[in-house]
């Protein structure tokens, strides 16, 4: 359908800019078709993920849980972008326990009206309330979407208060990749192939940077502390 369409052109078209994605899938139910033709011809890197499916099942979406927060903490990625409801509540918690740098929401299809009873509804609102305060971003696909979403969520673009220190590490004029950067409030992020970084969420005024990396001693080449506004 539509979500699997969006996700599958958008890991793919990110590679040509320098961008290492991975694309993590639940397992469909025997009612359930997918698109994983189309995710091999555009050369995306797949993981299926046993637990992951539509329905609610706690023992099984704890299964799922702990299965998306390993793999965080072992691929380590700068961002985190969560599609559809379920999928987009365990992997948002998982994120921010791996303290993924930047997690980001996309609302398709969602429940914060009209899919449950009263009840219901009021308790995926709260959750959804919860995580959008602990979302970098949160986008929507259509200006319906959008206006339910901004009723009921908390939408931001980077807490309040908070800012984004980015920059480039670099040794005799090449870049390096895999580089630790850490602030003294313990937000951390890591270089891509292009050396660049950027640490987000940050609370403003100075704050020390420190730059790690095996076999390696950096000097920084801007006044440390530094300010964030």
């Amino acid at each position: 359908g539509g979500p699997s369409l969006h996700v599958i052109h958008l890991a793919a078209g990110l590679v040509p800019h320098g961008y290492e994605t991975r694309l993590v899938i639940g397992r469909e139910s025997e009612r359930e078709g997918n698109l994983l033709d189309l995710a091999l011809a555009r050369r995306v890197n797949v993981l299926a993920l046993d637990g992951l499916g539509r329905e609610i099942r706690p023992l099984r979406d704890l299964r799922a849980f702990f299965g998306l927060w390993r793999l965080l903490r072992r691929f380590r990625p700068h961002i985190v972008h969560t599609h559809t409801a379920k999928a987009g509540v365990l992997g948002r918690l998982a994120a921010i326990l791996a303290r993924v740098p930047v997690v980001v929401h996309t609302y398709h299809g969602h429940v914060l009206r009209g899919y449950f009873g009263r009840f219901a509804n009021a308790v995926f609102r709260r959750v959804e309330r919860g995580l959008g305060a602990l979302s970098s971003v949160l986008v929507t696909v259509s200006d319906g979407k959008g206006g339910t979403a901004r009723r009921h969520v908390v939408v931001n673009v980077g807490a309040h208060g908070r800012g984004v220190v980015t920059g480039n590490v670099s040794v005799g004029g090449q870049p390096l990749a895999g580089v630790l950067i850490k602030s003294d409030t313990s937000k951390y992020c890591y270089t891509d192939s292009s050396g660049n970084y950027a640490l987000s969420d940050l609370t403003t005024g100075a704050r020390t940077l420190t730059a790690t990396y095996a076999g390696h001693t950096f000097t920084p080449s801007f006044a440390n502390p530094l300010t964030v506004t």
